[in-house]
C-alpha cells in the first residue's frame, strides 16, 4: 500500500534511516511507499508530473527523480519549454548513487538501476540497468 503523507513527515521518515541524509522534496504530488529509504538527492513533482515510489525501495546518494525538467532540445531563456510527466517506481527497486530519473518513466518491480545512470525510458520488471544497457534477469 502506498502512503501519502505531508512533505515534512516524509522528510523526517527518510532522515531517520540516515541522520546525514539530505533529501529535498519539491511539489505536492509525491507519494512514497512504506519502508523506502533514500540517502540524498531531490524529488521534484508538478501537477502533471506526479512521483510514485513503491514499498521497500532503496535509493542511493545524489539521486534526482524528476516529474518536471527543462526540455534539453529547447534553448534556454524566457520561452524555454519544459518536459513533465509521471514517474512510477515499483516495489523492491534498488537505485544506485548519482542516478537521474527523467519524466515519463516507469520502473518495474524488483528492478536494479546501477550508479551513474540517466533513466529516460521505461525499465521492465526484474531488469538490471547499467550504463545504457537493459539486461533481463534470469535469461
Amino acid at each position: 500500500m502506498i502512503l501519502q503523507r505531508p512533505v515534512r513527515y516524509l522528510l523526517s521518515l527518510l532522515r531517520r534511516r540516515d541522520p546525514f541524509a539530505l533529501v529535498i522534496l519539491i511539489g505536492d504530488n509525491i507519494t512514497i511507499g512504506p519502508n523506502t529509504a533514500m540517502r540524498s538527492g531531490r524529488i521534484v513533482s508538478s501537477p502533471r508530473g506526479s512521483i510514485v515510489i513503491g514499498d521497500w525501495c532503496s535509493i542511493g546518494r545524489n539521486v534526482a527523480i524528476l516529474g518536471v525538467t527543462h526540455d534539453p532540445e529547447s534553448p534556454t531563456g524566457p520561452h524555454r519549454r519544459i518536459r513533465e510527466g509521471p514517474v512510477r517506481i515499483g516495489d523492491n527497486v534498488w537505485i544506485g548513487d548519482n542516478v537521474l530519473i527523467a519524466p515519463n518513466v516507469s520502473i518495474g518491480d524488483n528492478a536494479v538501476i546501477g550508479a551513474n545512470v540517466v533513466v529516460r525510458d521505461d525499465v521492465p520488471q526484474g531488469s538490471y540497468l547499467r550504463n545504457i544497457t537493459v539486461i533481463r534477469h534470469g535469461r
